[in-house]
């Protein structure tokens, strides 16, 4: 019996398998996905085994491919625990994209409508933002003034959520926390977060 495992090929379609990242910890827009199937031993049919750093994989598409094949209840309890954190980090670097996106609607309006002033601009771009994604008006200025905030403000901690290093709740966190600073001190407080070891990493840290 054999399971799924994913593949890349460059463009000369040569292939190598994700599992112990044989593609050089890169990934760039000449690399496409198929499937490879990798053969298992006897009495190993059950269990689905992954890459041993994969807990170290930043976000990327490979990462994405990769866990889309992944059968949950194939693997170990600590498996389990190193996919969800994998998952964690690669929904925290599609919230960032979100955020960015929603900037992107209201530098949009401002580019095509310079006239109507930064107000009007975000206003708009909230209206887009509600309609887009279901949202309440409330919730809809609530995220994109998180957005605005991260991209402006502290754009660092927006770097960080992009690269599955904090997650949703501790970029608001961040966020709330120093609200009431200037930029510079905000940005310096970041600046010594991100610094502290592992600090509200989303990477597996032990068994």
């Amino acid at each position: 019996m054999s399971h799924p495992i994913p593949i890349l090929r460059d463009m000369s379609g040569s292939a190598q398998t994700i599992d112990g990242f044989g593609y050089d910890d890169r990934y760039d827009d000449g690399w496409e996905t198929g499937i490879s199937d990798h053969e298992v031993g006897p009495g190993e049919s059950e269990r689905q085994h992954i890459p041993p750093r994969l807990d170290e994989m930043a976000p990327s598409p490979v990462l994405a491919v990769f866990l889309s094949h992944v059968e949950t209840e194939r693997l170990t309890a600590y498996d389990r625990v190193v996919v969800l954190r994998a998952r964690q980090r690669m929904a925290s670097h599609y919230a960032a994209q979100v955020y960015t996106d929603m900037v992107a609607v209201r530098d949009a309006y401002a580019e095509e409508r310079p006239r109507w002033g930064d107000v009007s601009h975000a206003e708009s771009a909230a209206a887009e933002v509600r309609s887009a994604l279901h949202l309440t008006r409330r919730a809809a200025n609530t995220e994109l003034s998180l957005a605005l905030d991260l991209h402006e403000r502290l754009p660092q901690v927006l770097d960080m959520l992009d690269a599955g290093l904090i997650d949703v709740r501790r970029a608001k966190t961040i966020d709330r926390g120093t609200y009431h600073l200037s930029i510079t001190t905000a940005r310096t407080v970041v600046a010594r977060i991100a610094r502290k070891p592992r600090a509200g990493s989303l990477r597996c840290t032990g068994s």
